[in-house]
């Protein structure tokens, strides 16, 4: 492992950019069930899972931007003896650490709150397009199941499915409710002039 982060100069960047891309989700999340409350309890229900996840993520990415490239450093320079202390530390924060933190990637992150916010948005009419909270309940459904096969060890479903295939189409989701958001904010003149003109 200490290799692969040695030889991976974007890791820690990496890690603080999906840690801030969690952060802008939530802020959407929020944002919009305050805007459009169209979800109801079950949009609410998926903002609160979503926190949740975060907080428990946010532990992962900042042990792989800060832990991780230290101790590497640390076993770069060290000796034999001392290489293969940390590499038995680095062994066991990914035992009991990071694969527990990672498994809640796909359960209550990348999952079910995006299974719950889809569905919620989908069987109510709000601003946001049908399809984007379509893509949100099918691609966090499916994220979900994955995250459960993982947790058991299964690997049925590729972990690169949530890499290449999921977040691909919730980054699209999150642009979509953002234009949404922004456009709800800012209508434009032609939107105006038709609330003015309806009785």
């Amino acid at each position: 492992m200490y290799e692969h982060v040695l030889s991976t100069p974007a890791w820690a960047p990496a890690n603080l950019f999906m840690l801030l891309g969690l952060l802008g989700w939530l802020a959407t999340f929020a944002a919009m069930e305050k805007a459009h409350p169209g979800g109801g309890w079950l949009g609410r229900f998926a903002t609160m899972t979503f926190a949740v996840g975060i907080a428990a993520s946010a532990s992962l990415f900042l042990i792989d931007a800060i832990a991780i490239p230290g101790l590497a450093a640390q076993w770069e320079t060290a000796d034999p003896t001392q290489q293969a202390t940390l590499v038995a530390v680095g062994d066991a924060v990914q035992v009991a650490i990071r694969t527990p933190l990672f498994n809640v990637l796909p359960l209550l992150v990348y999952g079910l709150p995006f299974a719950l916010f889809g569905i919620a948005h989908c069987s109510r009419r709000g601003p946001a397009p049908r399809w984007a909270a379509v893509i949100a309940a099918a691609t966090g459904t499916a994220t979900f199941l994955a995250g459960i096969t993982w947790s058991l060890g299964s690997t049925v479903i590729p972990e690169l499915f949530m890499w290449a295939v999921a977040l691909p189409l919730l980054w699209v989701w999150g642009v979509a409710v953002g234009i949404t958001l922004m456009r709800t904010r800012h209508p434009e003149p032609s939107d105006l002039t038709e609330d003015r003109l309806s009785p």
